[in-house]
């Protein structure tokens, strides 16, 4: 097939200009870029005030703490006592989906969350001492 000066096919002319692939895909590897916005939208969040008896058991639960205090965000920030434990959430603070389980698993136990699991999808944790007055705020 011929291609002019600029790398175009002289017949249909969609070839791309740096492979010569006639559909327009390169061979280059892609790489992700973290846009300014993103930053800034990460760095405004928090973690909700937790009340400080709960606060006083979570200290002790080590990892399963902070899987707590993640579903304990969640659940504010959605206004709602039932969540979905999601794994991409808790592998971005880089937790495993082993962990999650684990951890939800060691919540209920203790009596901090109700775990209900529905299969082939993440579970709902239904955080007990959700406060009233947050589910109104």
């Amino acid at each position: 097939m011929d291609t002019d000066r600029h790398g175009y096919d002289s017949e249909d002319g969609n070839t791309d200009l740096t492979s010569g692939n006639p559909h327009g895909a390169t061979s280059a590897t892609e790489v992700a870029v973290p846009l300014a916005c993103v930053a800034d939208r990460e760095a405004r969040h928090y973690i909700p005030p937790v009340p400080m008896p709960v606060f006083r058991r979570v200290c002790r639960l080590g990892s399963a703490g902070f899987v707590y205090l993640l579903v304990w965000r969640r659940a504010r920030v959605e206004r709602n006592p039932t969540v979905t434990v999601s794994t991409a959430l808790l592998e971005r603070c880089g937790f495993s989906r082993n962990v999650k389980w684990r951890a939800l698993r060691k919540l209920e136990a203790v009596g901090l969350v109700r775990v209900t699991t529905r299969a082939g999808k993440n579970p709902l944790a239904t955080v007990l001492d959700y406060p009233a007055a947050a589910r109104a705020a």
